[in-house]
């Protein structure tokens, strides 16, 4: 009940589906120049949801890698986990969006030269926190971020 008050809320909003579009031509279009650089691949699906097929699981498998060092986390699909899918949420950032897809051009693009490094600097988590023997206290309840739904 609570996604679909979520949903309710979003598709009320002007404009909202332009901005899906405008996202899904964004990533058919980097999808597009991907395909140009792999031999034989082709588009899968269509809106927000969409792939790449890259031929082979080893490929895949390769790309998947390489995008992880990076900071992407990439699933595969099909038979043979050869489509490289790309889920990105309906109202993500154009900016991070754009981020996420040149990480996997680059991933690909290492792949499809062989090179089982990336050829840019991998994703490090930063530096963990101190650790304190205090315990943390939070004082504020937290916010409740969709309405109370009444149940009856």
């Amino acid at each position: 009940v609570t996604a679909a008050a979520a949903l309710d809320g979003y598709w009320r909003e002007p404009g909202f589906t332009d901005e899906i579009a405008r996202r899904a031509a964004l990533v058919h279009a980097h999808l597009e120049r991907i395909a140009r650089e792999v031999p034989g691949a082709r588009l899968k699906g269509r809106g927000m949801m969409q792939g790449l097929d890259v031929l082979n699981g080893d490929m895949g498998a390769r790309v998947c890698t390489l995008a992880f060092g990076r900071g992407l986390i990439i699933e595969t699909s099909g038979a043979h986990d050869q489509v490289l899918k790309v889920l990105a949420p309906l109202n993500i950032a154009l900016p991070l969006l754009e981020q996420g897809l040149a990480l996997l051009h680059g991933a690909v693009a290492d792949a499809v030269a062989g090179n089982t490094r990336a050829s840019v600097p991998l994703f490090r988590n930063p530096a963990p926190a101190p650790v304190s023997d205090k315990p943390e206290i939070v004082s504020e309840k937290p916010k409740r971020l969709l309405p109370k739904i009444k149940h009856g």
